[in-house]
């Protein structure tokens, strides 16, 4: 699988798990630790992005933000939000601002896998 799953988190332990995860999954995976890298990422890689996971809560842009700053100039990357916050608000917004799923942190990591190679599958059939 080519391209990179592009992980967005300021908590560093949060954000090593991810990439752990993603990588004993078969996945390759790139971190930050903010949105403003993320997007900076996102422009100079732009190619070998084909998913982004942002968490929700981070300083400066927010989750929901780069969600939508993303999609402006990827309307085809598909992202999952992931949230410490198990509130239908928080699910509802970060559908509203286009990511695919929402999940809470303490979701089962095979969830979030399906989530994601179901994604990646459905673009590679399209």
């Amino acid at each position: 699988m080519s391209g990179v799953i592009l992980v967005v988190d300021d908590d560093t332990e949060n954000r090593e798990v991810m990439v752990e995860l993603l990588k004993d999954s078969g996945f390759a995976a790139h971190a930050v630790s903010s949105a403003v890298e993320a997007l900076t990422f996102l422009q100079e890689e732009e190619r070998r992005v084909r998913f982004l996971i942002t968490d929700f809560q981070m300083p400066v842009i927010s989750g929901l933000e780069l969600i939508r700053h993303a999609l402006k100039e990827r309307p085809d990357l598909p992202i999952i939000l992931i949230t410490g916050e198990a509130s239908d608000d928080v699910c509802k917004s970060g559908l509203e601002a286009g990511a695919m799923k929402v999940f809470i942190k303490s979701a089962p990591w095979e969830k979030v896998e399906a989530a994601i190679r179901e994604a990646l599958n459905e673009r590679q059939c399209a």
